[in-house]
């Protein structure tokens, strides 16, 4: 409940017209994947790009700042990426090989390497290679 808000206030829905994502060049997106506080899209070319606040290395290794839609990041995962999933700070990508590469927060082991090490902050994620499936 909202501080102040009556026992049977309601939120209601707010209309809002929303308009294209801006990014750069002229690739088709394919498919989205949507984190806590990042959003990452596959183009049809095979690439990745992300935007987004950029925590755990959701956004590959760069500095502080939240990178806008237009400004939107390459991410290198070694190869062509067929689907794209996001978990809250972390994201895994299928590639055309069928193998899986996987970034971001890895506090608990999450993105299936072995290790709780956060993907993407020091090394891209091209360099740490496949999930040992």
């Amino acid at each position: 409940m909202c501080k102040d808000a009556a026992a049977d206030a309601r939120v209601e829905p707010t209309p809002a017209q929303l308009g294209d994502v801006p990014l750069a060049g002229e690739a088709r997106v394919r498919g989205v994947a949507l984190g806590a506080k990042h959003s990452c899209v596959v183009l049809d070319d095979g690439g990745v790009r992300c935007w987004g606040e950029p925590r755990f290395g959701v956004l590959g290794p760069r500095g502080d700042g939240r990178v806008m839609a237009a400004d939107a990041v390459a991410i290198d995962v070694g190869g062509r990426v067929d689907e794209i999933a996001a978990g809250a700070f972390h994201t895994c990508a299928v590639l055309d090989t069928g193998s899986v590469r996987c970034w971001g927060r890895n506090a608990d082991g999450q993105l299936g390497y072995g290790t709780a090490e956060n993907v993407g902050e020091l090394r891209s994620v091209a360099a740490v290679g496949d999930v040992p499936l």
